[in-house]
């Protein structure tokens, strides 16, 4: 963190380049919580936006409420732990906007999820359940999970395990694929879409410190 400090400050180009390429070599992301905290409140400590920013979009994978931060402040200071819940609600309430369009128009384009019929629909003209899952993600990013996607399946069939006019349990493996595809991208563009209000944020604050 702080070679890759003095690179930046320096304007080190082709530096940062070969250093972050050796750590990324030596040392692959970690998918720990708090190994993401540590990197987070290092790099915010020495005003690397890069890796902060990868850090904090490591966090999503993880529930993120006060109940389950407050033991991690003895990981990272008080306000490290806000810029993180300040970058996670903003990004949260951008992926939640996007998974609104996608469910009031591209959920069910024309190959996502053809000839699906469930005997509950949403307003939105897809499987009820389908919709609660999505709408769960805009609450709690941590929700986009194959195994989170099929439990909320598999609890839908069992519930509708006596009505045979249900087609959600015959849903195929490639229609689910499609399905994924198209979910996973509005995820990713919603984080991207947040990474770059968050590194222009960041810079100025930096720039005026």
């Amino acid at each position: 963190m702080e070679l890759l400090s003095v690179a930046q400050k320096y304007q080190m180009v082709s530096a940062l380049s070969h250093i972050r390429g050796s750590i990324a070599r030596q040392n692959p992301p970690s998918t720990r919580q708090d190994s993401a905290l540590q990197i987070y409140t290092l790099a915010q400590q020495y005003g690397l936006c890069q890796e902060a920013l990868q850090a904090a979009q490591t966090m999503f994978k993880y529930p993120m409420n006060i109940e389950d931060l407050g033991d991690k402040l003895y990981v990272m200071p008080g306000t490290s732990l806000y810029e993180l819940w300040k970058y996670y609600e903003e990004a949260r309430a951008i992926l939640a906007s996007n998974l609104t369009e996608f469910k009031t128009s591209g959920a069910h384009a024309p190959g996502i999820l053809t000839g699906l019929y469930c005997v509950t629909s949403s307003p939105s003209a897809i499987p009820r359940w389908l919709g609660d899952y999505i709408t769960s993600m805009g609450d709690a990013p941590n929700h986009f999970d194959l195994i989170e996607f099929h439990a909320a399946l598999a609890r839908h069939i069992r519930d509708e395990a006596g009505n045979h006019r249900c087609a959600c349990a015959s849903i195929s493996t490639r229609t689910i694929r499609i399905f994924w595809e198209a979910l996973g991208s509005v995820v990713h563009n919603s984080f991207n879409e947040e990474r770059v209000i968050q590194v222009y944020a960041l810079l100025m604050r930096l720039t005026s410190s």
